[in-house]
């Protein structure tokens, strides 16, 4: 048996800030070239992606909830904003990509535990393992599709109060392929970064051009505290289909026969599918793999592109009893 708890909330966004008292035109094409740092790693995957506040050009919103809010704002979700929008206001990409979920058919507010796994959302790819997450949205609101390319401010949802939330509003963050939310600037925000309890107006117009970069690579360092690097892997991003022939291989460090490629539900519990792949005298394991059983054990199957299918992967060693587990996994959208 295998249990991983995986971080309900995915947003990413990378906005810059480029002076106070330039005008929007002029923050986005100095942002452009702007060298930017993500946290204090050094990390410049965000360098030329610009993002705007999350709404409509000249609404204007208070932040109820800001970086480190005590509410709900800390662990993977600790870089992220509350923006107090009242519910069916339109939510406005902060930034181009492609749509990778959506998640529309909760349709009430949930102030437990499971909450955090019900509320509304749409996640945005903008390449280079960078994504955004907006959160709480009306149901059945969607404005997009799984796979849709979208641009800067164009609109992508209406606000609600799903999930777990104590009055309509939307959440907003940027960050990694697996959900940990990165420190950002807006480039539409005078300081960068909206201060909670304070206002501030959106110069988020719809952008004239915009070309997808590609699609997000599956982070394959992730399972080195399993004793796993995997060396190669076929798979096309974070969003796979069901019904596609894939190839994974790597190394292990800690001597083991197995190890175990497994699926469980987004919010972490029994796997509903899992490869076990032998590893060689030399430590090396590769196998192809097709993800089709995934849709017999998943019990609920949404086959449209306005629902996403959301699961957690997950690759560890096999014990000698023929257990595994793992304290780390990687989110994916199926169809």
């Amino acid at each position: 048996m295998a249990k991983h708890h995986i971080p309900w909330a995915i947003i990413i966004l990378v906005l810059i800030f480029v002076g106070t008292f330039s005008t929007l035109s002029e923050q986005l094409v100095l942002a452009q070239d702007a060298d930017v740092m993500i946290g204090d790693t050094g990390d410049r995957a965000t360098s030329g992606i610009v993002f705007c506040l999350p709404y409509e050009k000249g609404k204007c919103f208070r932040v109820i909830q800001g970086i480190g809010g005590t509410f709900s704002h800390y662990g993977f979700n600790y870089y992220a904003w509350d923006f107090d929008l009242p519910e069916g206001e339109t939510v406005c990409a902060a930034a181009g990509g492609k749509i990778v979920c959506v998640q529309q058919n909760h349709t009430a507010a949930v102030l437990e535990p499971k909450g955090r796994v019900r509320g509304n959302r749409i996640i945005i790819d903008h390449g280079r393992g960078i994504f955004s997450q907006y959160l709480h949205l009306k149901a059945h609101s969607a404005l997009v599709r799984e796979g849709d390319i979208v641009c800067r401010g164009q609109p992508i949802a209406k606000s609600g109060n799903t999930g777990y939330s104590t009055r309509p509003h939307l959440h907003f963050q940027v960050q990694d392929a697996l959900g940990q939310s990165l420190p950002i600037r807006f480039a539409d925000c005078p300081d960068g970064v909206p201060q909670e309890g304070k206002e501030y107006f959106s110069q988020n117009g719809m952008e004239s051009a915009y070309q997808f970069p590609g699609n997000s690579p599956f982070p394959t360092s992730v399972f080195k505290s399993n004793g796993i690097q995997i060396t190669m892997l076929t798979f096309p991003g974070v969003r796979l289909d069901t019904n596609g022939i894939y190839f994974i291989a790597g190394r292990v460090t800690s001597p083991c026969k197995q190890v175990a490629l497994f699926l469980m539900p987004h919010d972490g519990g029994t796997p509903i599918w899992a490869e076990k792949i032998s590893v060689l005298k030399d430590g090396s394991f590769g196998k192809h793999f097709s993800l089709a059983g995934v849709r017999a054990g998943a019990g609920e199957w949404s086959t449209s592109p306005d629902e996403t299918n959301v699961f957690a992967l997950a690759l560890a060693p096999v014990a000698e009893d023929g257990t595994y587990w793992s304290d780390v996994s990687v989110p994916l959208f199926l169809y």
